[in-house]
């Protein structure tokens, strides 16, 4: 094996979703509070509130994932659903400017933006070299 194959990282299915989803947590993270203050008035009391509830549906999203898919034998469809879900809630998060539909777009957005990482679980990723 030559040493640049050897110095490939591995990058399978799972750590693919697993980036994506942090990157996506972190990028909404900092991004969410502005659109809530700045673009819909929101006062800051109440984005943190809103952003302290996301933080505890998204923490609480990978077991709600895990349990689905153990139950119906079927981590694909689920993994399949939430990425669905996620790119129907995600877009309209920047043009929606009716409070009410924003925060309830944010609690369906945070309930499956990691809802695919407890089925990702029982795939393993293998070395691409």
């Amino acid at each position: 094996m030559s040493r640049v194959s050897s110095a490939i990282p591995s990058c399978g299915f799972p750590e693919a979703f697993s980036l994506s989803g942090w990157a996506f947590c972190w990028a909404s993270l900092f991004w969410l509070p502005s659109l809530l203050v700045d673009e819909n008035g929101l006062d800051l009391k109440l984005t943190g509130l809103i952003m302290a509830l996301r933080a505890i549906i998204i923490a609480f999203s990978p077991l709600l994932g895990g349990y689905l898919s153990d139950r119906l034998k079927n981590p694909i469809r689920i993994i399949g659903s939430a990425l669905l879900v996620l790119a129907i809630t995600t877009p309209p998060l920047a043009i929606v400017n009716n409070v009410v539909l924003l925060i309830s777009l944010i609690v369906i957005n945070s309930l499956f933006v990691q809802v695919y990482m407890g089925p990702l679980l029982r795939y393993q990723s293998k070395p691409l070299a």
